[in-house]
C-alpha cells in the first residue's frame, strides 16, 4: 500500500469529552488487493495487567473496561457493532456509548425496501466466529414502525435459543458524514449515498452458549443479501451468508470520513503505569480485512480531556487531620527510637485542580529527637487494578513542594512554604458502576495530600494524610468565599469515600466549579513523562500507517490551571486562530462569528465564558438561531454542551427552550432532548417535549431524564 493514513481534522488530535472527533481515512494501494471489507473503528478503553511469580510459576491477570467502540464499514458489504467480551448469554449493548449502533449507507429506493440478514455472532480470535442466531429483518418496515422489537433468533432454518432487539431509523448521509473537510478533502464520490440507515442493537438475550469454555463474546453483523441468492431466502431454510469477497483497484485512492461521537463525561486518557501496565486509551483505526487474521491497519491515538469529576459544596470547605505523638524509628523494621513527631495537616479545602496551589497555612509539624529530619509535602496517588474475581492496589507519591527541615522541639509551621498540585490526572471513579464480567471497572485511582516526616536512609516514617479530589477544573472563586473563615473541621471519609461527594456524570449541574468544555475554558495542556509506545497486542505488528512506527507513539497530556476562577470572569485563554472576535455581548454578533468559524463549539464556548450572565438569559429563541448555524447534525449535541454549561445551576432551561433546540436539530432530536431533559426546570410541561420525537421508545428514554417534581 502506497498510502493508509488517517487524518483528523484537529491536528493536534486534543479532544473534550463530549465533542465530536472527525477525520478522513485515505488508501491507495500499489497493486490491487482482495479482501473482505475497509473498516474504521474508534475505541476507548482502560486496560491493566500484572502478574504474580515468574517462569513457569508465572499467572498474569488482565482486565478491561470499554468505554466506547464505534465502528463504520468504508468498503464492502459487512457491518458490525463492537465487541461486548465475556457477555455470556445476555448481551446489553446500550450499556456502552454507542456501541450497538450500526451505520450503513443506502440509496433513496432503499427507504422503501431494505432487507438485511441480521446475524448475532460469538467472537474467537484466531478461529472462525461461531453463529449464535440470525434473522431476515425488513428494515425498511421497521424504521417506518418507530418502535423497538424483538425478534426471535434461528439457525439453520430452525428455531434457536434467544432473540435480538432492534430499532430503526433512516438519516440523510450528510447528518452523519461530512462530504467536505476543514483541510479540503474532496471524499471518493462512490462512498457518498443519499440516505444512511441506523440500526441499533439494544439487547440479544437468551443466547446459546458458543464455548466449552469461557463466555460468550458477542457482537452482531448486518449485510444486504446477494442478489444471485435472493433464490435462496426461503422459509425455514438456512440464511444465505454474508458476501466477503471484494477488490481495492490499483493507483486509485479512497478517501472516506468518518465522524465519532466521545459520550458527555469521558473517562481521561491516562497512562498510568501501575502493574504491567495500566492506560485509558482512545485510538482510531483503519484496517483491510484480509481472510487471514494479519490485517493490514493504520492506526492514531487521540487525547481526551474529562469535564468530571468537579466537587461538591463539602469538598470546598476547611479540613484537617492531624497523627500523634507517633514514634519515629532509626530503622524501618521499627528498631532504634529517634524521636517522637506530632503533625497537623490543615488545607482551606478537599477539591483542587492539576496545578493549583494548596494553602496549608495551619499546618505544623513538632519533632522531639536529635536526628536531622525533615517533612515533605506529597500527593499521594493510590490506585485499583481489578479483574472480575482478583483486585491489586498501587501507591505514587509526587512532589508538592520543597522539604522542611525540622527544628528539634520547636513547632514548624508550613504556612511559609509554597505548595502546589502537581500534573497528574484527575481522579478516576472507575467510569462505570456496574460489576458484571462484561463491564466492570478495571482501573481507578483517587489521592490523598500527606505531610511525610522522615523516611531518609533507613529510617521510619510518619505519615499524616488528608483525602483530596483532583478535580477536572478548579472551584470558582465566589464559591470558595462563602466559606473563607469557616473554622476547619477533621475529615470523616477515607479517600475512596470522597467520589460521594463529586459530581461524577453529564446529566447533574454546578454552581461550584465549570464544566470544562474546550480551550476556552481555560487552563494549559502539559505533557507528563515522555512520549510512549501505543503497541498492545500481536495485531499491531501489521501497521503499514503512513508515519511508520513512529506514529504508534503517543504523547501523555494533561491539563493545568493556575487557580480558581471567578464565575463571571471570561477564562484566560487567546485564540488566535479565530477570523472574528465574540467581545460584544449582542446574540447577532456570536452569529457571525458562527458564520465565519468551522469550529462552532468554540465560537459559542468562547462566547458563553466571556458573558456568562447573558448566556443564562437565552431565550428559546436565541438558542434555535444559535443551533440553527451548526450545518452538520452530529455536532449539534457538542453545542448544545455548550449552552447547558452556560446554563448550569442557573434554573433557567425550560422545557421551551429544549422544543426549539429539537426544531433547529431535525436529526439530533433524541441526542439533544435527552442532555437537555435533566436541567428543565418546568418537568411537569415534558409532554411538550415528547410529542415531538417520532419513535415510541425515544420518548420513553427522554421522559425518564426529566426529574421528578
Amino acid at each position: 500500500m502506497t498510502t493508509f493514513a488517517i487524518e483528523l481534522e484537529r491536528q493536534n488530535g486534543i479532544y473534550y469529552a463530549g465533542e465530536v472527533v472527525r477525520g478522513t481515512v485515505k488508501l491507495r494501494c500499489r497493486s490491487a488487493v482482495k479482501c473482505r471489507s475497509v473498516s474504521v473503528q474508534f475505541k476507548g478503553a482502560a486496560k491493566i495487567r500484572w502478574h504474580t511469580g515468574s517462569g513457569d510459576n508465572r499467572t498474569d491477570y488482565d482486565g478491561a473496561t470499554l468505554f466506547e467502540d464505534q465502528r463504520y464499514t468504508i468498503r464492502g458489504n459487512f457491518y458490525k457493532t463492537g465487541l461486548l467480551d465475556n457477555a455470556g448469554e445476555n448481551a446489553y449493548f446500550d450499556k456502552i456509548h454507542h456501541l450497538g449502533v450500526i451505520q450503513i449507507p443506502c440509496s433513496a429506493q432503499e427507504t422503501k425496501r431494505f432487507q438485511l440478514i441480521v446475524r448475532v455472532m460469538d467472537y474467537d480470535w484466531g478461529r472462525k466466529d461461531d453463529l449464535l442466531g440470525e434473522i431476515l429483518l425488513d428494515a425498511s418496515s421497521l424504521a417506518n414502525s418507530g418502535e423497538k422489537q424483538s425478534f426471535p433468533l434461528t439457525r439453520k432454518g430452525r428455531s434457536e435459543k434467544g432473540e435480538v432487539t432492534i430499532s430503526a431509523k433512516y438519516m440523510p448521509y450528510g447528518a452523519l458524514f461530512p462530504t467536505a473537510s476543514q483541510s479540503g478533502a474532496k471524499i471518493s464520490e462512490d462512498i457518498q449515498q443519499d440516505c444512511c440507515l441506523i440500526l441499533h442493537i439494544h439487547q440479544a438475550t437468551g443466547l446459546r452458549k458458543a464455548d466449552w469454555i469461557g463466555k460468550n463474546d458477542v457482537y452482531v453483523q448486518a449485510y444486504r443479501p446477494e442478489d444471485s441468492k435472493a433464490g435462496e431466502i426461503i422459509p425455514g431454510k438456512k440464511l444465505p451468508g454474508p458476501h466477503k469477497k471484494m477488490t481495492l483497484p490499483a493507483n486509485t485512492e479512497i478517501i472516506a470520513p468518518f465522524c465519532f461521537s466521545l459520550r458527555r463525561d469521558a473517562p481521561p486518557s491516562a497512562e498510568v503505569g501501575v502493574g504491567d501496565f495500566s492506560f485509558i486509551r482512545y485510538k482510531i483505526r483503519a484496517y483491510v480485512d484480509i481472510a487471514n487474521w494479519r490485517d493490514p491497519f493504520a492506526k492514531t491515538t487521540i487525547t481526551v480531556i474529562p469535564n468530571r469529576p468537579i466537587p461538591k459544596a463539602l469538598l470546598i470547605q476547611p479540613y484537617f487531620e492531624q497523627v500523634g505523638p507517633e514514634p519515629l524509628y532509626s530503622s524501618c523494621c521499627k528498631i532504634g527510637k529517634s524521636g517522637v513527631v506530632s503533625a497537623r495537616l490543615e488545607s482551606d479545602r478537599m477539591a483542587y485542580a492539576a496545578g493549583e496551589a494548596v494553602d496549608l497555612r495551619g499546618s505544623t509539624v513538632l519533632y522531639e529527637g536529635s536526628k536531622e529530619v525533615y517533612a515533605a509535602v506529597v500527593l499521594v496517588g493510590h490506585y485499583k487494578l481489578h479483574t472480575y474475581y482478583h483486585s491489586i492496589t498501587g501507591r505514587r507519591e509526587f512532589s508538592m513542594g520543597p522539604r522542611v527541615r525540622l527544628i528539634p522541639f520547636q513547632e514548624v509551621s508550613l504556612k511559609n512554604t509554597a505548595f502546589r498540585i502537581p500534573a497528574v490526572y484527575p481522579s478516576f471513579y472507575g467510569g462505570v458502576t456496574e460489576h458484571e464480567r462484561m463491564h466492570y471497572a478495571c482501573l481507578k485511582w483517587t489521592y490523598t495530600i500527606s505531610i511525610v516526616v522522615g523516611g531518609e536512609g533507613c529510617m521510619s516514617c510518619v505519615d499524616t494524610a488528608l483525602p483530596v479530589l483532583i478535580s477536572s477544573s478548579p472551584p470558582y472563586e465566589s464559591a470558595l468565599a462563602e466559606y473563607k473563615g469557616v473554622a476547619p473541621k477533621k475529615v470523616s471519609f477515607g479517600p475512596w469515600d470522597i467520589f460521594e461527594h463529586a459530581v461524577l456524570g453529564p446529566d447533574e449541574g454546578s454552581s461550584i466549579a465549570p464544566t470544562i468544555t474546550g480551550p476556552e475554558d481555560g487552563g494549559t495542556t502539559v505533557n507528563i513523562g515522555n512520549p510512549i509506545n501505543t503497541w498492545e497486542s500481536t495485531e499491531d505488528n501489521y501497521f503499514v500507517g503512513s508515519g511508520g512506527q513512529e506514529s504508534m507513539s503517543y504523547q501523555p497530556i494533561v491539563t493545568t490551571f493556575d487557580g480558581p476562577q471567578d464565575s463571571h470572569q471570561a477564562a484566560a485563554f487567546t485564540d488566535t486562530t479565530s477570523a472574528s472576535s465574540t467581545a460584544s455581548a449582542d446574540i447577532g454578533t456570536l452569529l457571525q462569528t458562527m458564520d465565519a468559524e468551522f469550529d462552532k463549539r468554540l465560537a459559542v464556548g468562547q462566547w458563553i465564558r466571556q458573558h456568562p450572565d447573558e448566556a443564562q438569559s437565552l431565550s428559546p429563541e436565541d438558542v434555535r438561531l444559535i443551533l440553527g448555524k451548526v450545518t452538520f447534525s452530529l455536532d449539534q449535541p457538542s453545542v448544545v454542551g455548550e449552552l447547558l454549561a452556560g446554563f448550569e445551576a442557573s434554573n433557567k432551561l425550560t422545557c421551551r427552550h429544549i422544543t426549539e433546540t429539537m426544531a433547529a436539530c431535525q436529526y439530533q432530536k433524541t441526542e439533544v432532548a435527552s442532555m437537555m431533559a435533566p436541567y428543565a426546570n418546568d418537568p411537569e410541561n415534558k409532554d411538550l417535549v415528547l410529542q415531538q420525537l417520532d419513535y415510541s421508545f425515544d420518548k420513553s428514554s427522554v421522559s425518564a431524564r426529566f426529574a421528578a417534581k
